[in-house]
């Protein structure tokens, strides 16, 4: 069946019509017209998650290409933790098709086949029936003591391979060490990879993780209590896997070690990998979600999707003071992190050309002298020219204020909505 924009219009109004009390949240969610000229990839997901209530659910973006290829640095075992993903660059689209493999399942199948199992199946899946500990070493100890054999894997991810997806490229400057030598080695050299925008990046093995990050295709388990998408803008994937996280600490994330072409139709620049860009940190929101998140076992979903809503409509109450003392404390972490990245890249022991340690070195220059200026939120990259920070502070309380609208209509949406969609689901197929 094919859902496009009048089965989506049709969606909302059933959902309105049924709950009526819930109507600022509903439309804030989930009616395109309220995001006029903004990306909403984010409203598309959550009509997705509305259609496929109790089911599993593979999202893709609409520049990828349905096929899979193996992972270039493919070995055996399984990753515990936050481990970045690792990177091998290519001068051309030609290039990287001659130099890596297809693997002989689609990407929904490769998706499904493990998502929606346990932390348990995992394991045999990846290591058989004797695990060695040495799989231990390195991994995230917090993870660990969340997880059983019994821990639901609740979404899964996958590698990139083409385009990275993000705007600039300046974590090229912040590679794992076994990434940077495998640049440096290879012809076309740091210059190509800033030009060409042809990578792969991804995992070597499976990597069991907390946090579900960027993903061109991404599984989602939609019989457990999933949140919504906030509606517009970027950066959705990430709030995403943080209101999960908080809905559900003790589940897991699956990055399986394969990726999916990423070609998108129009040009992308290559540059982007300058100290500037190494310093422009915006504060997310998804860390302030991961912050407040209670790791403590026992309460159920339903509570954490309650609390979840008061977090924002806390946001959405506070004052314009309180506001930017945490986009400050926020600023100001992000600045540290990125700092002790960079001095991590410095200090690894690798050799790297001049021009490439200079530009490193430039950006822990131009980071220190971020973390010593007082940049308001409308002096941020993006923000529009004019913008002062009172209007910005007061936009932000409009959509923290409209999202936790939203997740507090959410139980009552999910258990609404399977009725609508299986009426227009049935009314979409062909008759005979």
């Amino acid at each position: 069946a094919y859902l496009g924009r009048e089965a989506q219009r049709a969606m909302l109004e059933g959902l309105l019509s049924a709950l009526p009390e819930h109507a600022d949240g509903l439309r804030f969610l989930l009616d395109s017209e309220r995001w006029p000229a903004t990306p909403t990839h984010g409203l598309a997901r959550s009509m997705a998650l509305l259609f496929s209530m109790g089911r599993r659910l593979v999202v893709l973006d609409d520049d990828v290409l349905c096929r899979v290829a193996t992972s270039p640095q493919r070995r055996s075992g399984l990753l515990f933790g936050g481990k970045p993903r690792q990177v091998e660059t290519y001068p051309s689209r030609d290039a990287m098709t001659v130099r890596t493999q297809p693997a002989d399942f689609d990407p929904m199948a490769g998706h499904c086949r493990l998502l929606g199992g346990t932390v348990g199946e995992v394991i045999a899946d990846s290591l058989g029936d004797s695990p060695s500990a040495s799989i231990l070493l390195g991994a995230d100890a917090t993870a660990l003591s969340l997880w059983s054999a019994e821990s639901p894997v609740i979404l899964t991810q996958s590698g990139s391979l083409g385009d990275p997806g993000t705007v600039g490229v300046d974590w090229l400057y912040l590679l794992d060490p076994d990434s940077t030598r495998r640049v440096l080695a290879s012809p076309e050299g740091l210059e190509g990879a800033l030009a060409q925008r042809c990578y792969w990046m991804g995992q070597p093995c499976p990597l069991l993780t907390r946090m579900a990050v960027i993903s061109q295709v991404t599984g989602l388990d939609n019989s457990q209590l999933l949140p919504p998408y906030f509606p517009a803008f970027r950066g959705e994937d990430y709030l995403f896997g943080a209101m999960v996280e908080y809905l559900h600490p003790g589940a897991a994330t699956l990055e399986y070690p394969w990726s999916v072409p990423h070609l998108p139709l129009e040009p992308r620049a290559g540059g982007g990998g300058v100290p500037e860009a190494l310093a422009n940190m915006k504060p997310n929101p998804a860390k302030y979600v991961t912050d407040h998140t209670l790791y403590e076992s026992g309460i159920p979903a339903a509570s954490r999707i309650h609390q979840l809503g008061l977090l924002f409509a806390g946001l959405a109450e506070m004052d314009d003071r309180s506001l930017l003392t945490l986009y400050r404390k926020a600023r100001a972490e992000s600045l540290a992190g990125r700092m002790q990245q960079l001095q991590a890249v410095l200090a690894d022991g690798v050799e790297r050309p001049s021009g490439w340690h200079r530009h490193v070195e430039a950006g822990v220059a131009s980071v220190a002298a971020a973390m010593q200026s007082a940049i308001g939120p409308a002096e941020l990259y993006g923000v529009a020219d004019g913008t002062d920070d009172g209007a910005l502070l007061a936009r932000f309380r409009q959509y923290a204020g409209g999202f936790s609208a939203a997740l507090a209509a959410w139980p009552a949406v999910r258990a609404t909505a399977p009725g609508i969609a299986d009426e227009l689901i049935g009314r979409s197929r062909p008759v005979g």
